[in-house]
């Protein structure tokens, strides 16, 4: 025969098994998160012999929709030049890099 309340600890035990693991899942996403500066350096440094886009999104694990805002910002500031579809880092890109 079935036993009800042993169902219900083996239950709650896997319930609190599944919920500790996601919460340490979490914990360990959350220090892989790289702010918006190191994202900046790594794409200068990937492409300080040229790099194309694809190139970039590939190396870098991100996705092309924020790496083209991530491309924008530093072709307009001047750290990033775009020759065709090769992008090559500046010399304020790499004097950015430095800092």
């Amino acid at each position: 025969m079935f036993d009800l309340f042993l169902w219900k600890r083996v239950s709650e035990k896997l319930y609190y098994r599944n919920y500790f693991h996601i919460m340490f899942y979490n914990m360990l996403k959350a220090e892989e998160r790289r702010s918006p500066l190191s994202i900046m350096v790594d794409i200068l440094r990937m492409s300080i012999r040229g790099a194309m886009k694809t190139e970039i999104v590939n190396r870098s694990k991100m996705n092309s929709r924020l790496l083209r805002i991530y491309l924008k910002h530093l072709v307009k500031e001047g750290r990033l030049k775009k020759k065709g579809d090769i992008y090559v880092t500046t010399k304020k890109g790499l004097a950015f890099i430095e800092a």
